[in-house]
Parts: structure tokens; sequence; C-alpha cells
């Protein structure tokens, strides 16, 4: 079968194991192809209830043949095209943070870029989208038992973000980290489409 939204080696691991759990063997799962095979044993078989559980595990099933016979690839595209947009959003928004900190580090300081208001209207829509999307994954992950890297990827930003909200409220600039928290949604959003 093909499934979407594998975007590591991990993932593929997290469906391994999951199908291995259920009893199929010889199972192999390619993230870069979304194929998953295993061994088919029709008296043991419950598709329907494998589809469900990867699904559970925060991926999509896709059908990869029509009633014709044909490869069918309107879902892939849908989920590809959706990655792009997620990925262009984040970046356009983290850019401007990421500059801003490395010039700082080179001892170039924009004024504008230090405002807690602005920093926050820029990180604060990529927090969300990321934690949408990567949070989904680690509390799938979660609920079926298998820590996948999105679970490393939300702990990651979220406490960056949080402890910048903490800064933000105390008016402290030497907690501001909202880049950090950008950053590392958008890189690794960058790795996925990769």
């Amino acid at each position: 079968m093909r499934v979407d939204g594998m975007d590591c080696n991990n993932c593929a691991m997290s469906i391994q194991r999951f199908l291995e759990r259920k009893g199929f063997e010889e199972v192999l799962v390619n993230f870069q192809t979304r194929e998953v095979r295993y061994r088919r044993d029709d008296s043991s078989l419950d598709v329907d209830g494998v589809r469900s559980g990867i699904q559970r595990l925060g991926f999509t099933v896709v059908e990869t043949h029509d009633e014709s016979g044909q490869e069918n690839h309107s879902q892939s595209y849908a989920h590809e095209n959706k990655a792009r947009h997620r990925l262009l959003f984040c970046a356009v928004l983290t850019a401007p943070l990421l500059i801003g900190h490395l010039l700082m580090t080179l001892g170039v300081h924009l004024p504008l870029m230090h405002n807690r208001w602005l920093q926050l209207a820029l990180a604060g829509p990529v927090y969300l989208v990321g934690g949408l999307y990567f949070g989904r994954s680690a509390l799938a992950g979660l609920r079926e038992r298998m820590l996948n890297m999105d679970v490393l990827i939300f702990l990651g930003a979220t406490a960056a973000f949080v402890y910048s909200m903490v800064g933000f409220v105390w008016q402290n600039p030497d907690y501001y980290f909202f880049e950090t928290a950008a950053t590392i949604i958008t890189l690794v959003l960058v790795g996925n489409w990769l």
C-alpha cells in the first residue's frame, strides 16, 4: 500500500513496528517511495484494521489504483502541495527572525527586530502551523505508544516558544527565543521537503 505523511526513516520504523505488533511478517516500509509491504496471509489479513491503525499513527493511506487500474496520484500531489505551502509560509515568517538573530551575533543590531510584538507576530503563526502539524503526529504516536521524531521536534519548539512567552510577559529580551522555535519548525519542514 502507499502511505503519505512519512517524512523520515523514523516514521517508516513506527509503521513497521506497528505492523509487526499486529502480527504481520516480512514488513518493509520505505519512506522515500511511500510504500508499505508485508507478506500477505489472507487468513489473518485485516486491511481495514491496518489502514485505520496507520491513520491513527498520523499517516494517510492512499489508494494507488482507481477502478480502471490506473495509478491515482491526486491525493499524493495534494499532500505534497500542502507540505510545500506549509514550508513556504513558515520560511517567509522565519527568515526575518533568523537573519536578525544572525546579524546580532555579528554585532549588527536592528532595533526593529528587538521588538517583542514583532517577534511574536512572526514566530506565533509558525509555531501554530508547525505545532499543529508536528503536534498531531506526536500525539498520535504517543497514543499508540510509538515515540517518533515529531515528539522531539514538538517538545523543542514548544520549550523555546514557552520560554519566549515568559520573557515576553516579563518584558525581558534575554528570554526571547522566538527565532529558535520558528527555526526548529522551519528547518525540519525543509528537511522533510528535501
